[in-house]
């Protein structure tokens, strides 16, 4: 190891006392042995391993996948490949189906279902289904994309106040 390592680990050493003397938190936990590492703060793993983004449901006793997850899953891919050929009126009923929505893809699912909504020209229908997505608070990239359509309904149905107003929330929303 090189001596700016050794050189940085001193001043740590040195700094920690310092800072829990003044009642200020640190970023390095100090044990009886010298310096320690503090545990990643993230929420536990399910034990059910197929309740984790695309990971595939466990094997039955054949060695096959859960026949309805797998095929839920199925379903769920088919429907956003016909959103993407633009065939959105065969997806609509896929996306509605409650073993589609189930799961870790389920906000997906809803989400799809707006969208598909919205491309058939049932924009009322479209800005209910992103509101109630919206009141379920979605995670990652459905946070932005939920209100970007739900702004794009109220465009069509020619609210122009509503459709500033979910703007003007994402503008103003706390960034993570």
């Amino acid at each position: 190891m090189g001596k700016g390592f050794f050189t940085l680990a001193f001043g740590v050493s040195l700094l920690v006392p310092t800072l829990a003397d003044r009642g200020q938190p640190s970023a390095v936990a100090v044990d009886a042995g010298g310096l320690g590492l503090k545990p990643t703060s993230h929420p536990r793993l399910p034990g059910d391993l197929s309740q984790l983004w695309l990971v595939p449901a466990p094997a039955t006793g054949s060695g096959r996948a859960a026949p309805a997850r797998a095929a839920a899953s199925s379903e769920f891919v088919a429907a956003v490949k016909l959103e993407v050929d633009s065939n959105f009126a065969k997806a609509l009923p896929i996306l509605v189906q409650p073993s589609v929505r189930q799961g870790a893809l389920g906000p997906y699912a809803e989400y799809y279902q707006g969208l598909a909504e919205l491309r058939l020209g049932r924009p009322s229908d479209a800005r209910r289904t992103f509101q109630a997505l919206a009141l379920k608070n979605p995670l990652g990239y459905l946070v932005e994309a939920t209100a970007l359509r739900e702004a794009e309904c109220d465009e069509a149905l020619g609210d122009q106040t509503a459709a500033m107003e979910v703007y003007e929330r994402l503008v103003f929303a706390p960034r993570v």
